[in-house]
């Protein structure tokens, strides 16, 4: 074990005192299960956030939160075809259809297009029409003509009887050289007029067809006759237009191939198929390719009860904890009264003219102490019940203690000096004094109060020469250096001093983090073996979140020797009972035995072997201490002899 020394060691802790605000939205709970809420990452503020969804606010509790889940569901599958000309097959699974036959129709039977209807094929015609007219009259006459394929011929001249003018006969033809025409032009008449010859049913004549028509003669003794012949040869052949085949005298339609658009023949089935496609819908919801399932609304993996809230990430998040309205008046309040800082019983009381004390005299008391593991007050890393390794031991009952005391003490409040200089050097924190000359600090943004420092102390002088300093444009660290001396210089005792420092070097974890005079005691003098632990208590409790600091409770004594007489002696006493008497942690009885009770403990019953083996080993240690001496001495004489 290391032992306190006085030490000349200047080490400055700048400690972290919570800031004065309004009132917040808390909450926490038991994440250990040791039954408070005072450990790490147990406790939170709370956050206003959005509803997810857009349904208003809400407040989140960052303790145990998880994210949200979105609800997911299988899509349905459907198949379908891109081309809509095609239906989908279930049973073969493909997209079917009926080929198309352009310019013809699909025949089911043959599997295969079929044309259009037959149109007549066209003849081939010659190069020239020709035709004849017989008349056998007393006579017989013939008169013929040939022309082009629907061209018209001249075939007769005649004078007709008066005024010497001439008619003309003509046979006209078609393209396809039928004789339909057999007329005469009168040009006796303006304009001339134009008279068919042909008698009725006569003419149209295809090639080679021939009219006969019979006329009586004049006398009525006989008939004539009038033959009508289209002498063009019959046709010897047809053609057809392009994509018709030539079937006898008519054309059929050549059958088209099978269009299938964007799919294939499948000759066998007679059909046009293609694949489908495959798509995958969501009744609700939307799809997520990734995970091939339908993604909906968030909902919370720790119950429906539980709303998801927008809290800034990618997904929202719930919590289970609820959040409570801490007032600033409460939050700083402990729910469990805190032992009286420096209640040992001292040698003070009134006494008579022979010095005997008139008042109550005690034996080896104690006095109720705390020290506070890591909670919300403190600081969830600091634990203000380590002392770091350091230790006291009982050089001399009693006495070391008082003076250990008063230099936490002194190193407490240097320590404060410090960290309020360094606040003013940076412009945080601003001095005022009243009237009655005590100074008061101020938050430099809000105005609020921070603490009020009793006039002419040692705290006092320090910051207010901290506070000249920063008028000076010292800084922050020169601030600092200027409250510590303003301290010292007040104090007018630099052994108090020197021997405060040390223990401030000591007691870094207390004066860095958070923690007080008290907890720098209860802490020391515990690990020394100078302190009977009574138990836990809450310190700060929250509504709703539940306990948030606790600490642990001690009746400590100026000496280990005390502490044994007083933990093996009180049993033996009625007055303290078997249990010991302690009290409770929140009520402790760490009083001293009276008089009358000391004379009643047989020490015969008392172990002491935990005292004697820290006393031997400081025996151990002065012997050896001085065997040094002796040996430097010996050797420093000789030295100085031999020159």
């Amino acid at each position: 074990m290391r032992r306190l020394t006085a030490l000349v060691v200047l080490v400055c802790f700048v400690a972290g005192f919570p800031v004065n605000g309004l009132a917040v939205m808390m909450c926490g709970t038991d994440l250990n299960g040791d039954g408070y809420t005072d450990g790490p990452n147990e406790t939170a503020q709370c956050q206003n956030v959005p509803v997810h969804g857009g349904q208003g606010n809400q407040d989140f509790c960052p303790v145990q939160a998880v994210d949200c889940e979105a609800t997911t569901s299988n899509p349905t599958t459907e198949k379908t075809c891109s081309d809509p000309a095609y239906s989908y097959n279930a049973t073969a699974d493909r997209c079917e259809k009926t080929p198309d036959c352009p310019g013809g129709t699909w025949d089911p039977a043959t599997k295969g297009c079929t044309g259009g209807p037959a149109i007549p094929a066209t003849p081939v015609v010659p190069s020239t029409c020709s035709a004849e007219i017989v008349w056998d009259m007393v006579t017989t006459t013939t008169w013929t003509g040939s022309a082009p394929p629907g061209g018209t011929v001249e075939v007769k001249r005649i004078r007709l009887t008066t005024g010497g003018a001439m008619g003309y006969y003509y046979f006209r033809f078609d393209q396809a050289c039928n004789w339909v025409d057999y007329y005469v032009v009168d040009t006796r008449t303006n304009p001339p007029s134009t008279t068919s010859m042909a008698p009725t049913g006569a003419l149209p004549l295809a090639p080679g067809q021939r009219f006969q028509q019979t006329y009586p003669d004049f006398w009525g003794t006989g008939t004539w006759s009038v033959t009508f012949t289209n002498t063009t040869p019959p046709t010897t052949g047809y053609t057809c237009p392009a994509g018709y085949t030539l079937q006898g005298t008519s054309c059929v339609p050549q059958p088209p191939a099978p269009d299938c658009g964007a799919g294939t023949l499948n000759a066998p089935a007679g059909l046009c198929v293609m694949p489908p496609t495959t798509t995958q819908t969501c009744p609700t919801g939307t799809l997520d390719p990734a995970m091939g399932l339908c993604t909906g609304d968030y909902v919370c993996p720790l119950g429906d009860q539980y709303a998801c809230l927008d809290t800034g990430g990618q997904v929202p998040q719930c919590s289970p904890n609820a959040c409570t309205d801490i007032p600033q008046d409460q939050i700083g309040v402990d729910t469990t009264p805190q032992p009286v800082t420096d209640t040992w019983l001292r040698d003070d009381g009134p006494k008579d003219a022979d010095g005997n004390c008139l008042g109550v005299l005690y034996i080896f008391s104690g006095k109720p102490s705390r020290c506070r593991p890591p909670g919300m007050k403190v600081g969830y890393l600091n634990d203000c019940c380590d002392s770091d390794g350091n230790t006291i031991a009982d050089t001399r009952t009693g006495q070391s203690f008082t003076q250990t005391a008063n230099a936490l003490h002194t190193a407490y409040q240097m320590a404060q000096t410090a960290y309020y200089s360094y606040q003013i050097g940076a412009g945080a924190m601003a001095v005022s004094q009243t009237a009655t000359g005590a100074v008061v600090i101020t938050n430099a943004a809000t105005g609020a109060t921070v603490t009020t420092i009793a006039a002419g102390s040692e705290m006092a002088s320090g910051v207010l020469a901290a506070n000249g300093a920063a008028m000076s444009g010292a800084g922050a660290s020169g601030a600092v250096s200027a409250g510590l001396q303003g301290y010292a210089t007040a104090m007018l005792n630099p052994a108090t001093i020197a021997f405060a420092l040390a223990i401030m070097a000591v007691m870094k974890v207390a004066f860095g983090k958070g923690c007080d005079q008290n907890d720098g005691e209860t802490a020391l003098f515990a690990a020394s073996g100078y302190c009977h632990y009574l138990g836990t208590v809450c310190d700060r409790k929250w509504p709703v979140v539940g306990c948030v600091q606790r600490s642990r409770r001690y009746c400590c004594f100026n000496s280990k020797m005390a502490r044994i007489v007083a933990e093996q002696g009180r049993s033996q006493l009625k007055a303290f009972g078997p249990d010991g008497g302690w009290g409770t942690p929140e009520n402790p009885n760490c009083r001293g035995f009276t008089p009358e009770e000391f004379q009643q403990l047989d020490f015969s019953r008392i172990d002491l072997s935990e005292y004697f083996d820290d006393i031997m080993a400081d025996m151990n240690r002065n012997v050896q201490d001085a065997r040094q001496r002796i040996q430097q001495g010996i050797r420093a004489h000789y030295q100085r002899t031999t020159r």
